[in-house]
């Protein structure tokens, strides 16, 4: 994992928010083993269409995704959302990616509690 995160080079797209429910959707739709799966979803921006204000896509995504229906759909496949926050610059949103980890059977962790994130994943994954 630690060679695939170093392979990635970080981008901006120019506006506030994120595509967040292209990043899930794509999620989805990888080749997992059979296996226990988790997403971890990194976030300092609310997805397309949460905010108006400097969005971009201000109806949502321009997939035309529902995130709720993606993560819903990751979760009928087993597939466990965990999101770290990055505060204060997420902390408005929080209630939001908080909502959308509890349907995907995960958790919300803020990045400054991102140390915690290995053993929450291994504890709920015994329990």
């Amino acid at each position: 994992m630690s060679r695939r995160l170093a392979e990635c080079i970080p981008q901006g797209g120019g506006d506030g928010p994120e595509a967040v429910v292209d990043a899930l959707h794509a999620a989805l739709n990888l080749s997992w083993r059979d296996a226990t799966k988790i997403c971890v979803l990194i976030v300092d921006a609310p997805p397309h269409g949460l905010d108006p204000n400097g969005d971009a896509f201000p109806n949502g995504c321009p997939c035309g995704r529902d995130p709720v229906r993606v993560v819903e759909e990751m979760a009928e496949e087993r597939i466990i959302l965990y999101t770290v926050g990055v505060e204060p610059s997420i902390a408005l949103y929080r209630g939001y990616y908080q909502e959308l980890s509890r349907r995907g059977r995960g958790e919300y962790i803020r990045l400054a509690d991102a140390n915690v994130l290995a053993q929450k994943i291994i504890t709920d994954l015994r329990s």
